[in-house]
């Protein structure tokens, strides 16, 4: 008679695996789901990863699957995600977003001002234009061209969270982690070599476009 298993539930609500045999059953399940991200869409081994990782930082292993992003073998959070367990942590006094100076010009900087619990000072964090450019992001094409201004606000976001939330919020955020160059990516090819890109989907192009 074979044995019925049963997904266990944690405290919270979310699901709570007892080995990890079962943890991968449910990986492998979730790669074929129309639900899974495309960047992780027939990966199981990347699900369990994902799951994992966000796991470690509180996100039940849904949510984990819906916001890690996994670029480049890089696992990460986007600003969104990042902001929010902040915010859920308890330790996010106030996070206030403002833009300075003409629109689009070398000196137009987005600013980001946080403040963390039982620190008397905030903290300010900014990314302009001047920057986007030193960093050879400006016009690139995806959401650098799209959503001009939103990139420069989830970097600026990406530096305050990371600067004054370090222990909470995982690492880099996703925004970061798209346009750091794969391993190789600017290694010289012999000649006559074929050169393979692969591109991943757009996890960050993938959001702005579905909060229109």
């Amino acid at each position: 008679m074979t044995e019925k298993k049963e997904l266990a539930l944690s405290s919270s609500g979310g699901l709570a695996f007892r080995s990890l045999d079962e943890a991968f059953r449910f990986s492998e399940f979730v790669a074929k789901s129309a639900l899974c991200p495309q960047s992780l869409r027939g990966k199981p081994a990347d699900v369990l990863l994902a799951m994992q990782f966000g796991v470690e930082l509180g996100l039940a292993p849904m949510k984990a699957i819906q916001s890690v992003n996994v670029i480049n073998g890089r696992p990460s959070l986007s600003v969104a995600a990042q902001l929010a367990l902040a915010q859920a942590s308890g330790q996010l006094v106030s996070f206030d977003v403002e833009y300075d100076e003409e629109e689009f010009a070398d000196d137009f900087v987005a600013i980001i001002t946080s403040r963390r619990k039982g620190r008397e000072e905030s903290m300010t964090s900014t990314f302009s234009v001047a920057d986007a450019k030193r960093a050879k992001l400006w016009g690139r094409s995806g959401p650098w061209t799209t959503y001009p201004r939103d990139m420069l606000a989830a970097r600026a976001k990406a530096r305050n969270l990371g600067d004054n939330f370090a222990d909470i919020v995982g690492g880099y955020a996703t925004e970061v982690v798209r346009d750091i160059p794969a391993p190789g990516a600017n290694e010289p090819q012999a000649e006559g070599a074929t050169v393979v890109v692969v591109t991943e989907p757009d996890p960050i192009l993938e959001a702005l476009e579905g909060s229109e």
